[in-house]
């Protein structure tokens, strides 16, 4: 129950983080030209952060990495102003953010029921933003499971501080080089590396390679990351190690 209520009470947390930018607003001014929609022919990438009770994850992609099918559903995306007296605690929370062609970013939020919690703002809506969703293969809660390979994909995992997680990487193509890394776990004021990584072979009894520390800041927070060229194709285990300076809770995982 008490891991329930921090999840709760972080989804509340990230909904005012996203809207307080427009307390104080007001309630009577338009929304952008309906002519102009967040994502348009010319867009050039898309940032999707998103926090849930399950866990969090992200999806970064440029045009070319999308789908005939994902544009299309990108460009249904409409810009409503939340409801101030709609507040979700059990939903998903994410942030949008949409590059364009001149290189500018426009971010929204988009919620579950598209609350405002006693603000007003402008979001994504979300049932126009639920069909997109639903193509991102990216997991919330990758503890325990297998993660396939997916450039596009930062996979949520939950950690508690000392604790050991265990998940696998599905090799699909043998001879290729992979690369692994951990995110959103950089330390800031604490110098032992936060996550300690390590690669098994399928048996899980034999060690191919320990993850590298990352030092220094980095616009993923990246703290750990390692390069493999495995031999055949299979699932192989990886585990990570959170120490005392790994203090978040929540990592992401890229494999790719």
């Amino acid at each position: 129950m008490g891991n329930r209520r921090s999840r709760a009470m972080t989804l509340a947390v990230a909904l005012v983080v996203l809207l307080g930018a427009c307390a104080g607003c007001d309630g009577a001014r338009p929304l952008p030209d309906a002519a102009k929609p967040p994502w348009t022919d010319t867009s050039a990438a898309i940032d999707v952060s998103c926090s849930a009770m399950t866990g969090a994850m992200r999806f970064r992609a440029s045009r070319n990495q999308l789908s005939a099918a994902q544009l299309d559903l990108l460009a249904r995306l409409a810009v409503v102003r939340s409801n101030p007296n709609i507040c979700v605690a059990d939903g998903v929370a994410c942030q949008v953010a949409i590059t364009q062609a001149d290189g500018s970013v426009t971010s929204h939020p988009t919620v579950t029921a598209d609350p405002g919690c006693g603000m007003t703002g402008d979001v994504i809506a979300w049932e126009s933003f639920l069909p997109f969703s639903g193509t991102i293969p990216c997991s919330y809660a990758a503890a325990g499971t297998t993660v396939r390979a997916d450039v596009r994909c930062f996979n949520g995992v939950s950690v508690p501080q000392a604790a050991t997680v265990k998940l696998s990487v599905a090799v699909e193509q043998a001879g290729t080089p992979y690369h692994i890394e951990l995110s959103h776990c950089a330390a800031t004021d604490v110098g032992a590396a936060p996550l300690a990584m390590h690669l098994f072979e399928p048996s899980a009894t034999i060690e191919l390679i320990a993850g590298t520390p990352v030092a220094g800041a980095s616009p993923d927070r990246t703290c750990a990351k390692l390069d493999y060229t495995f031999p055949y194709a299979a699932d192989f285990p990886v585990t990570i190690n959170a120490g005392p300076a790994f203090l978040d809770g929540v990592f992401l995982i890229r494999f790719y």
